[in-house]
C-alpha cells in the first residue's frame, strides 16, 4: 500500500516541477531587465513574527527601488530571501520584473530553474521508492 502512496506522491512532484517550469518560463517571456537599487532590508515576511534568529542566520527580504520601463519609478519587495551579510542598503543589482505586474521582481538577469530540477530530482526518486515499495 505505501508504494502506491510514494509513488502517487511522486507523481505530484512532477506535476509540480512542470507547472513551475511553466510559471518561470511564462515570466521570462514578460520580463524585462533593468537595475535596481536597494532601499531596505526586511527581515520577515508580512504576517510572520519577526525574525528572532541570529545575525549570523538571518535572511533577508530586501526592498527595491527601479524605473519601469515606461520611465516610473516604482518600488518592490523581493519575494526570495538572502543572506543577510550579502545584500546591502544602497547596493544596486540586476534585476528582472514583469511589466503587467511590477512587483513581481526577481534578481538577476536570467530565470532561475533550480527548483524545477529539485522537484524532478526528488520525484524521481520518490516514484522509485514506490515502485519498489510495490514490487516487494
Amino acid at each position: 500500500m505505501w508504494g502506491i502512496v510514494l509513488f502517487v506522491l511522486g507523481g505530484v512532484a512532477f506535476w509540480a516541477a512542470f507547472e513551475q517550469r511553466k510559471r518561470t518560463k511564462a515570466f521570462a517571456e514578460r520580463a524585462v531587465a533593468t537595475q535596481a537599487i536597494i532601499l531596505r532590508l526586511e527581515t520577515y515576511m508580512p504576517g510572520q513574527e519577526k525574525n528572532r534568529s541570529t545575525p549570523k542566520e538571518r535572511r533577508t527580504f530586501p526592498v527595491f527601488r527601479f524605473t519601469d520601463r515606461d520611465g516610473q519609478e516604482r518600488e518592490a519587495r523581493s519575494r526570495t530571501s538572502y543572506p543577510f551579510d550579502k545584500v546591502t542598503v544602497g547596493q544596486t543589482l540586476d534585476v528582472l520584473y514583469d511589466p503587467d505586474k511590477p512587483d513581481d521582481l526577481r534578481i538577476g538577469t536570467e530565470t532561475d530553474n533550480s527548483l524545477f530540477y529539485a522537484l524532478i530530482i526528488v520525484g524521481l526518486a520518490v516514484i522509485a521508492l514506490g515502485v519498489y515499495g510495490m514490487a516487494g
